[in-house]
């Protein structure tokens, strides 16, 4: 399962960690973004509290698993 966490309100802002790292690595500017963005913050797979049940990786298989977090969120339009 792909964690993720929602901050703020108002356009969707998207923001992606680092390989090796997760979602908190976002944490010091998660409220000043906040203020004006609708803040998605995911941990990709097997990295933070996100699982891979597959047990391999691949950049291909993160941006299909970030779009579908999208498509479950009802989100087309995403800076």
């Amino acid at each position: 399962a792909m964690h993720y966490e929602i901050h703020g309100k108002g356009e969707p802002l998207v923001l992606l960690h680092g390989f090796n790292s997760s979602g908190q690595t976002w944490r010091p500017i998660l409220r000043e973004l906040a203020w004006n963005y609708r803040v998605i913050v995911p941990d990709l797979r097997g990295h933070g509290a996100s699982t891979n049940p597959s047990g391999e990786f691949t950049h291909r298989q993160s941006a299909r698993d970030v779009y579908a977090l999208l498509d479950t969120l009802a989100i087309q339009r995403f800076k």
